[in-house]
């Protein structure tokens, strides 16, 4: 029944109501039980929406899960590398000191990369048969 049909007094018989089933607000029990049921559904559509919205917002928008994950990848291996220059670039750093405090690791870094020979030193070079293995190191 309609809620303007409940106004005119004319509600359902036996209503816990005592006045023909109009309660003193004007408006039938099924009337405000029927308004409730549509504010229910409009709350849960409203939440429903939001979640999805949320989910979309998560899953697929501007700065998504997804992008966290590739980023969180990324960074790891960017820190790997790092740590491998930063080990690199102390090997240097002591180089650099080593050459700048000794005269002798000038004239051995000199003989190993640029082969100095110096005057009076006389230069033998060893040729190994094809196949044979070399036992001098070589660093």
């Amino acid at each position: 029944s309609s809620p303007l049909k409940n106004r005119t007094g004319t509600g359902p018989a036996g209503s816990i109501c005592g006045n023909g089933g109009v309660p003193a607000s004007g408006r039938s029990l099924e009337g405000l039980l029927g308004a409730e049921f549509v504010y229910r559904k409009a709350l849960i559509f409203t939440l429903i929406v939001g979640v999805l919205t949320l989910q979309w917002a998560l899953w697929g928008g501007k700065s998504n899960i997804v992008d966290l994950i590739y980023l969180q990848q990324t960074l790891a291996s960017l820190e790997t590398k790092n740590v491998s220059l930063r080990h690199r670039n102390d090997q240097l750093h002591a180089d650099i000191n080593e050459i700048k405090s000794r005269l002798e690791a000038i004239e051995a870094r000199a003989r190993k990369e640029l082969g100095l020979i110096l005057p009076g030193e006389t230069y033998y070079q060893t040729v190994l048969p094809e196949g044979s293995v070399s036992r001098i190191p070589t660093d």
